[in-house]
């Protein structure tokens, strides 16, 4: 039997045409991203080195002085570490959940819209600021919400006290969640909206001749239509927990928020290019990326047990 088989394999084998022309043609599109990844993922990790190292950029990565386990020694022995770490966590962690539960809203909001024309101009623009930098929207957020800001000005002819919203600590993390959640909420949605357009009507029109109200339609239609995405969102998303936005951070950010606003990647940024603590920087960043590489491992294997879903 064992014989049989090996010979009806060797036969498939034989048997297999050449790579058409469109096949080809995916495997160069391939190759393309492959040598991208490889250039500007797999060769910077070569820097990793500096972690380990007393790193002066006139010696380079091979004559600097190693140093072994002194860099993380310093991380772990900082005092403004651990403030750091929270702050990444705190922001991480509400804007994720934000953004995974304002897509999931107006998606089912906007399904219930039934002018076609509406619903296309109202996607339309919440898609929008996804396209816009954080260097155009954080200058445009300081214009509209500084101290001298065209909201300040409002709240003053009622109050003599002007809302410090960059410059408070407390108003300053919410600012961050509020705008990250109205610039990506747009993008968010979209999934949801391709999945809801797949529900069969006919459950809708049988939840309705039943009685349902509308209310009722969206809890026992519209959500477990949803439910397998929205599993699947919640669990790769954990893999982000670490991941604050550093561009929208750095062009919000200033030293009298440092407190609430300064996470993992600022620090390291402010720290290696701007103190020239490139050791101590690159140990912090390398740590980020170990935690990060659990975190998306462990989603991966939540995604693959309880939404029957595999990446790799």
């Amino acid at each position: 039997m064992k014989e049989m088989t090996m010979k009806m394999a060797e036969k498939a084998i034989k048997k297999r045409k050449p790579f058409t022309k469109n096949e080809w043609i995916y495997f160069g599109m391939l190759s393309l991203s492959l040598v991208y990844i490889f250039i500007f993922n797999y060769i910077p990790m070569f820097g990793v080195i500096i972690s380990f190292q007393d790193f002066n950029p006139a010696r380079g990565f091979l004559k600097s002085e190693w140093v072994g386990w002194y860099n993380f020694e310093m991380v772990f022995t900082s005092s403004k570490i651990g403030q750091v770490f929270l702050n990444t966590v705190i922001l991480s962690v509400t804007k994720m959940f934000f953004n995974y539960t304002i897509p999931i809203l107006f998606a089912i909001l906007l399904d219930e819209v039934f002018h076609v024309r509406y619903k296309r101009s109202i996607q339309t623009m919440v898609y929008l600021p996804n396209f816009l930098s954080w260097v155009i929207l954080g200058f445009t957020f300081k214009q509209m919400f500084g101290y001298n800001g065209l909201v300040n000005n409002i709240i003053t002819l009622f109050t003599d006290k002007p809302i410090l919203f960059f410059e408070d600590n407390t108003w300053f993390r919410i600012m961050v969640i509020a705008t990250d959640a109205w610039k990506d909420f747009g993008a968010g949605a979209i999934i949801y909206i391709a999945a809801l357009t797949n529900v069969n009507p006919n459950l809708f029109e049988a939840a309705e001749m039943d009685g349902a109200s509308r209310f009722q339609r969206i809890i026992h239609v519209s959500l477990p239509a949803l439910k397998p995405l929205m599993l699947l969102n919640l669990t790769l998303s954990l893999g982000g927990v670490l991941n604050s936005d550093f561009g929208q951070i750095f062009n919000l950010y200033n030293p009298t928020v440092y407190e609430s606003a300064d996470v993992l990647a600022t620090y390291v940024y402010r720290m290696g290019l701007v103190g020239g603590e490139m050791g101590y920087s690159a140990a912090v960043g390398l740590l980020n990326s170990v935690i990060s590489l659990v975190l998306v491992l462990t989603s991966w294997w939540l995604a693959q047990k309880y939404s029957d879903y595999r990446i790799f």
